[in-house]
């Protein structure tokens, strides 16, 4: 399934699990749980994945060890190997991962399916670690535990298990100086990238001219991992200078939309370095190239880059609305945009209008972004950011009633955006609307 569809999933796994609580159905709960959990992961937020494997343990051992209506064994040892499987795709959880494979053993015996995955998951959690020779081992004796008792891989979850534990042999090899090759740190960048594991994927920087002798096919994706690691840590300076790199690879295949994209990621890297005018270099180099090769979406994205450049930099209003305009109508020829692009542009297209006081030009504007941040309501914070505006727009048509109503919804919104770095721009939001409300 597509990243669309695995979030779909979760939504509905999300509310399936609530209602199993409500109606007291711990079984199907737990493995709603789990489920959640999975589908999570897949749509590469595996730092949310966590918590459901953990509400499914937590559901799985309320149940009464001497209630005949349900399994609490086979509960629990479902929830721990989600788990166990969940925290070792985040760096740094390995000490509590190897105690759940301990509880594992403790939980489910010496049977073979309890064998076959004690010793998968004490592989995973070794190949966390980075100590390859255990793991090989552990997987080995995985995979003798099958061929042992090849009626464990009659259980679809268990056999695979087991295709993974052979799929990691393969990648635990050691190499010259204990060392692991080539291929193996690449996958574990590769997985590291998918769990967004940052720190993981940096920790192999310094051998990235090593790893690139490796596939010459390979390097743009190689160098796309170390350049968005940079990127999610802040050191936009040296994704800057990887995302070029990738440029001019992408130029030699002539992948020009990918190569388009990436100019703007560039840009983008410039305007967080402070650098307006550099960021505007490459965002016309991205929009000259979308116009020549007829790469819509590269085009848009550029001239939306633009147009914040002039109006929040240059705090040029007529040639931001121009750029922004540009965009949108370039928008109607992107094929299979999901949305993302419209609202943003829409956004600043927006802000410059009631910046120049013509509100009800943006009244249309902010009606569909309201609508748009309903249809992805599972995000709060383009729910905070759009709200905002619609508050301030409401404010200054003289609505009170229809602006109590978006501020109630924006104070609604803001309970549900996750700490960090969104929840603190979302505050600044959130004051700024109570100010104007008030």
């Amino acid at each position: 399934m597509s990243g669309k569809d695995w979030k779909n999933a979760a939504l509905w796994f999300e509310n399936a699990r609530d209602v199993s609580k409500e109606q007291g159905f711990v079984t199907m709960e737990c493995n709603l749980c789990s489920m959640l959990g999975s589908a999570i992961w897949q749509t590469v937020r595996c730092s949310e994945a966590v918590e459901p494997h953990r509400r499914a343990l937590r559901v799985a051992q309320s149940v009464r060890e001497d209630d005949a209506s349900h399994d609490r064994a086979s509960l629990e040892q479902a929830a721990l190997r989600g788990l166990v499987e969940a925290l070792c795709q985040r760096d740094g959880h390995c000490e509590e991962a190897e105690a759940l494979v301990t509880r594992l053993r403790e939980v489910g015996g010496n049977t073979a399916d309890c064998q076959l995955w004690n010793h998968y998951l004490r592989g995973v959690v070794q190949m966390q670690r980075q100590n390859f020779q255990a793991a090989a081992e552990a997987f080995r004796a995985a995979v003798a535990v099958a061929e042992k008792h090849p009626a464990v891989l009659q259980d679809p979850n268990s056999a695979g298990a087991l295709k993974s534990a052979k799929v990691n042999l393969k990648h635990c090899g050691v190499g010259a100086g204990g060392a692991p090759p080539r291929s193996t740190i690449v996958r574990m960048v590769e997985k590291a990238r998918v769990s967004r594991d940052w720190a993981g994927v940096l920790r192999w920087e310094s051998r990235l001219e090593d790893l690139l002798t490796l596939s010459e096919a390979g390097h743009p994706t190689l160098i796309e991992s170390f350049a968005v690691a940079n990127l999610n840590q802040g050191h936009f300076a040296k994704a800057a200078s990887l995302i070029q790199r990738r440029v001019q690879l992408l130029g030699k295949l002539e992948c020009f939309a990918e190569q388009g994209a990436d100019m703007c990621l560039v840009g983008e890297c410039f305007v967080r370095l402070d650098d307006a005018q550099g960021a505007g270099t490459w965002y016309q180099k991205a929009r000259k190239l979308g116009e020549k090769h007829g790469c819509y979406a590269v085009e848009c994205s550029a001239s939306l880059g633009l147009g914040r450049i002039e109006f929040y930099t240059l705090k040029r209003m007529t040639e931001a609305e121009e750029l922004l305009r540009h965009a949108l109508s370039v928008l109607d020829f992107v094929e299979g945009q999901d949305e993302t692009l419209e609202r943003d542009i829409k956004h600043e297209l927006a802000k410059v209008l009631l910046q120049t006081d013509r509100y009800e030009e943006a009244g249309p504007l902010i009606q569909r972004l309201c609508e748009l941040a309903e249809r992805a309501g599972a995000d709060p914070f383009n729910m905070v950011v759009t709200l905002q505006l619609a508050v301030r727009f409401q404010v200054r048509m003289g609505d009170v009633e229809q602006a109590a109503k978006e501020m109630q919804a924006l104070e609604d919104a803001f309970t549900r955006v996750p700490e960090g770095v969104q929840k603190a721009s979302c505050k600044l939001l959130l004051e700024r609307a109570r100010s104007r409300f008030q």
